[in-house]
């Protein structure tokens, strides 16, 4: 495909240069040559970066989360239909834009008379009004704009698709944050029932004479039994206390590795997304321009609305999905560990302290998710203080909630 591009290249420049002062279609050529370098940019940015493109695939393999429940699912489900929307619209462009490209010659009368034009402004050093001559040129500059359009559609496709995915797992935190009692409640149960199995097994070991030692025992301790359940009651708390804490830290652990994963992705993608959108822009500015001298009623025009509709649905998709990551990542902590279980300003503080490491967050991350991450750690110490306090008014326990 690059090869195809070095020949028809050179043919639009010296067309360029031997038509100076009288293009016919200046805003036709200055698309073709902005499509040629875009490619061609493409073909060279995404090989040398392709080994930082591999990391982020192997990360994606590593740490994201695999839906395990019917909620998770749904979630994934529209993500993926997401993706495969994206892609529908980012193929069907880049093949309408190249059939348009390829019937021109075909729609083409001159009073009345199909005159064949090749599909844009290019010079050949062979004679095109031969047959062909006129084939050969037609065939190589229909396949350079078929190649054009499907290359820089399949790249923009791929970085949109992992910013929806990346979307789908900030769901997935989103929605571990809101169940974390749940969760924690649900592992407590689990290590009750293995205990509960581990002394039915130990009894079932015993013989006659050590059980019913044991059921003398046992006699004797129903009296101290009401003592001991105020105190089992509490270790009950104290080991679902904890499994709440755990359950926060493998979520505060997993969102930094997500804002990591995000800074990489900005970092290898922004160059290429950033050249993209201002090749977009400058499509779409010269096709507006291109129409002001076209009839509405011919199929030139037709066929720039349709290059415009393209190119406005390749701009507006990376910087939906896009927009959609930074909320995603703005508004899921605040809402969500700002409003879980009872756990004091400082024990907070001291998860978020040792399990993420600030210092690598800094040197990784842009300047907009340092600010982000910031607002969520305030704004969920102060959502935490003061559902705390509401906890030891109701309670009663202030002893045991001391700050």
């Amino acid at each position: 495909m690059l090869g195809i591009k070095l020949i028809t290249l050179p043919a639009v420049l010296y067309h360029v240069f031997d038509k100076w002062g009288n293009l016919p279609d200046p805003f036709g050529t200055g698309v073709v040559l902005t499509a040629h370098c875009n490619t061609i940019f493409g073909m060279l940015y995404i090989p040398i970066r392709i080994n930082k493109f591999l990391a982020l695939l192997d990360a994606m393999d590593q740490h994201f989360i695999i839906p395990t429940d019917s909620t998770q699912q749904h979630l994934f489900d529209e993500a993926m239909k997401s993706a495969s929307f994206v892609t529908k619209v980012f193929i069907g462009s880049a093949l309408s834009t190249a059939m348009s490209y390829a019937v021109i010659p075909f729609t083409s009368y001159t009073n009345g008379t199909m005159t064949y034009p090749l599909p844009y402004q290019a010079a050949f050093p062979f004679d095109v009004s031969q047959t062909s001559g006129y084939w050969t040129a037609y065939f190589l500059l229909a396949i350079s704009m078929m190649t054009m359009s499907t290359n820089a559609s399949v790249n923009c496709d791929f970085i949109v698709s992992m910013v929806i995915k990346v979307t789908c797992q900030f769901r997935f935190l989103q929605l571990m944050i809101a169940n974390i009692k749940e969760e924690a409640i649900k592992r407590n149960e689990q290590k009750q029932q293995e205990r509960t199995k581990k002394s039915q097994a130990t009894d079932g070991k015993l013989s006659l004479s050590e059980l019913s030692i044991l059921r003398l025992i046992d006699t004797d301790k129903d009296k101290t039994t009401e003592g001991l359940m105020h105190n089992d009651e509490g270790n009950h708390e104290t080991e679902l206390h904890s499994e709440v804490l755990k359950r926060l830290s493998e979520c505060v652990k997993f969102h930094q590795v997500l804002l990591q994963f995000v800074s990489q992705l900005q970092t290898e993608a922004s160059p290429f997304m950033l050249f993209q959108i201002s090749i977009h822009v400058t499509f779409l500015c010269t096709n507006v321009l291109a129409t002001t001298g076209v009839p509405v009623a011919s199929t030139t025009f037709l066929t720039i609305l349709l290059f415009i509709i393209c190119v406005l649905s390749l701009l507006l998709l990376p910087c939906w999905y896009g927009n959609e990551l930074t909320l995603q990542n703005q508004w899921l902590t605040v809402r969500g560990i700002a409003e879980q279980a009872n756990i004091d300003r400082e024990t907070v503080r001291k998860i978020l302290t040792e399990d993420l490491d600030m210092s690598d967050i800094r040197s990784n991350t842009t300047a907009a998710l340092k600010a982000t991450l910031q607002n969520q750690f305030q704004n969920c110490f102060e959502g935490w203080t003061r559902r705390w306090y509401r906890c030891i008014a109701s309670q009663g326990e202030s002893s045991h909630y001391t700050n």
